[in-house]
């Protein structure tokens, strides 16, 4: 060890006379430092930030940089390092989840789609309500992004945005889906017609559903544990978010906008059946064509 620091020519940064090798409480020391066949040592990093922060974990690249740099041109030039701890520990979590998490996230999308699918029978359908999911996704974390990072100086948790992706792809497709069905059941009416009496019978109960869950896990805030409360508050904005901005407004716009082509390929009236058959006779016999039972005899127009 003498001879590698020596060779290592470091005195302008700090000097150990060769005398202190022979020194009892350094050799007690340097056993707790050193393997036995001192061919590994430990060094003690402290950090100046939280470990397990995103800034802790960034560090440790600079740490495994820094101590390649510092062997360069030394006989340990060549030696491995491995670093361990709370930062690199997280470092390794991070990197395994973040490829996991790109994979949920993929595989649950398309899921999701494959799903709409075969519930609306509509491609277009499918394709909008995972558009807004992905969209509720993107307000969440900026939101949170803001709110934490921004304004209050906390750095976000990646453990909270990774979790609260595959809650919000959950509950941000439920949502959206019994709104579509719902004016799916009414656009025998017409598109129109459909739209407002889906929108009608579905916004309350969604509504509600979408505060009391937003408001349940906005209360983790309360956590002592800011991981935890950062997970709630992501979560809560993108409740939020999806129940008052994407299901009343960005969904039925949507529709408005793209009128029938919104359930291709699946054919649909723009109109009421009852306008489109009104040529058939007065109201009130279209009315008695459309809701008679098959078996029944349709009254003669003349009496």
């Amino acid at each position: 060890m003498g001879k590698s620091f020596n060779d290592s020519q470091v005195e302008s940064l700090f000097y150990l006379p060769p005398e202190v090798f022979q020194n009892p409480d350094f050799q007690l020391g340097l056993s707790l430092m050193m393997s036995p066949d001192g061919k590994a040592a430990r060094f003690i990093i402290t950090h100046a930030v939280d470990p397990a922060t995103t800034k802790g974990i960034a560090s440790v690249d600079q740490e495994r940089k820094a101590a390649k740099e510092a062997l360069k041109l030394t006989s340990l030039e060549n030696a491995d390092i491995y670093l361990g701890g709370t930062a690199a520990t997280f470092y390794d979590i991070a990197n395994g989840a973040k490829y996991d998490l790109m994979i949920a996230g993929v595989a649950s999308i398309v899921l999701i789609f494959i799903i709409m699918v075969l519930v609306t029978r509509a491609l277009v359908a499918a394709g909008v309500i995972v558009g807004t999911i992905v969209m509720s996704l993107g307000a969440a974390f900026g939101f949170s992004t803001l709110i934490w990072q921004h304004l209050g100086n906390f750095q976000l948790h990646w453990v909270a945005t990774e979790f609260a992706l595959i809650v919000l792809l959950a509950v941000g497709s439920d949502y959206n889906l019994m709104l579509v069905s719902r004016i799916e059941e009414e656009i025998g009416a017409g598109l129109k017609t459909g739209l407002i009496r889906g929108m009608g019978v579905t916004g309350p109960v969604v509504t509600a559903a979408g505060v009391v869950f937003a408001v349940t896990m906005g209360a983790m805030i309360t956590s002592d544990l800011r991981a935890i409360g950062q997970f709630g508050t992501t979560i809560g904005i993108g409740l939020l978010f999806d129940t008052f901005v994407v299901r009343s407004l960005i969904t039925p716009s949507i529709m408005t906008v793209m009128g029938r082509w919104f359930w291709w390929p699946k054919r649909v009236r723009v109109r009421p059946a009852s306008l489109m058959l009104r040529s058939v006779g007065p109201r009130p016999l279209v009315r008695a064509l459309l809701h008679q039972p098959r078996h029944a005899t349709a009254p003669d127009p003349r009496t």
